[in-house]
């Protein structure tokens, strides 16, 4: 049987529980809360998604977060909550982790990790939240580690208004191109047409329900006739709950779930959902001055993915948001261990489970893991009656190295001290 140990440095208050993950007839389900989780199918389209852009990013959507069951409230003014999460998730990916996983499921990594960072998380409903998973991280900052893991498993990682989203590459990569396509679009519309998409609010939803019913409901809460829900297969999730986000920004994470996204009507009054075209690019203008050639030029080597075209001294650039953001942003550092103090073992959290597995293969096990020297006055435990090859199980999280020597020695006639990287252990 599987012994799991997940250690992550934080002075943070662990996150809310998972909540129920169970096999769905498309898929599967799991809802981290601190974190959400959705999931989707594959399609093909005809046209490119694209549209002309000249602003630096699209207007934010702000407002209240209200229940997703209440009356359609009155519109928004444009202030900026979802930049505000984002500045704040940004610096929560920033901080160091260290963890260890050895054969855990997918989904608690991921849980370990939105717990860390106290972020919410989407994971894609056509990855397997079951899947059996290890790796280590050692002193990087969360987003590298979160890139690690989903890195490991052929995944990617986007976010959108705060929430971290992990699935298909494909599904990641668009993500936050296509929010910014359908907010460019909702930004032509008249303010009292533009309202409903704007409204924030949380979004949940009771076990056993269907996506299509739960659209059905997110466009009849939002006064909007929402055309094209038979692109939606049958399907069944247990209950769930999504932070706050935009009615906009609800409908292009479960559209894109499904390979779909959504056309609105002049009016703002109907949308109807659709295919994903074949492809999906964001257009803009820059100035290039009166070298824009030799600009255009360093900017195709910088993001050969983007279509880049030079007209006078504008430069055009058509293609995914993170183009865009490569070209005209300063360079990150490249990813690598963070440069901090030595992380205080009083501030490092545990998570272990074992089941049925000889107690001195755990305890031998662990304090190579926890890099710890053992010393155990093994004439004195035998003379005690207490077997070394007696089976233990555990299930243990958020517990302190002390508290998770507690959980394993206590319980069998043992007592320890831990100075250092030195473990004693005797017999009480």
């Amino acid at each position: 049987m599987p012994c799991y140990l997940t250690k992550a440095p934080s002075k943070l208050s662990p996150a809310p529980a998972l909540g129920g993950q169970r096999r769905a007839r498309r898929g599967f389900w799991t809802c981290i809360t601190a974190a959400g989780v959705l999931l989707g199918t594959a399609h093909s389209g005809a046209q490119p998604d694209s549209a002309a852009d000249n602003r630096s990013r699209p207007s934010a959507v702000r407002s209240k977060p209200s229940p997703i069951s209440s009356s359609a409230s009155a519109p928004r003014r444009t202030a900026s909550v979802a930049e505000v999460r984002n500045g704040a998730l940004a610096a929560r990916l920033a901080r160091p982790i260290s963890m260890d996983w050895d054969q855990v499921s997918f989904r608690s990594a991921l849980e370990d990790l939105a717990a860390a960072g106290r972020f919410d998380l989407l994971l894609d409903r056509r990855v397997d939240p079951d899947r059996l998973f290890s790796a280590k991280i050692q002193n990087q900052a969360l987003q590298a580690g979160l890139d690690q893991v989903a890195g490991a498993e052929q995944l990617g990682v986007s976010q959108l208004a705060g929430l971290v989203y992990v699935g298909p590459s494909g599904a990641a990569a668009r993500l936050r191109t296509l929010a910014v396509l359908r907010g460019n679009e909702l930004q032509r519309l008249p303010p009292d047409a533009r309202a409903p998409w704007e409204t924030v609010a949380m979004w949940s939803w009771p076990r056993l329900s269907e996506p299509r019913a739960l659209l059905e409901e997110l466009a009849a809460e939002s006064g909007i006739e929402l055309a094209g829900l038979e692109r939606i297969p049958h399907d069944l999730w247990p209950a769930g709950q999504l932070p706050p986000l935009s009615v906009a920004d609800r409908l292009t994470l479960l559209a894109n779930e499904f390979d779909l996204t959504y056309r609105v009507s002049a009016d703002g009054r109907r949308a109807e959902l659709i295919p994903l075209p074949a492809k999906i690019q964001l257009a803009r203008r820059y100035p290039g001055g009166r070298d824009a050639e030799t600009l255009a030029a360093e900017w195709r080597e910088r993001s050969p993915q983007a279509t880049i075209k030079v007209q006078a001294e504008q430069i055009t650039v058509s293609g995914l948001l993170e183009d865009h953001e490569r070209l005209t942003q300063p360079s990150p550092p490249p990813p690598g261990p963070a440069a901090t103090a030595p992380v205080d073992p009083s501030l490092v959290r545990n998570r272990l489970e074992i089941k049925s597995l000889p107690l001195g293969g755990v305890i031998e096990g662990l304090a190579k893991k926890l890099s710890l020297k053992v010393e155990m006055d093994s004439p004195a435990i035998e003379r005690a009656g207490i077997s070394l090859g007696q089976p233990i199980s555990i299930d243990v999280k958020d517990a302190t190295t002390e508290q998770l020597w507690q959980a394993i020695l206590e319980p069998v006639g043992l007592k320890f001290t831990l100075e250092k990287n030195v473990l004693r252990i005797a017999p009480k």
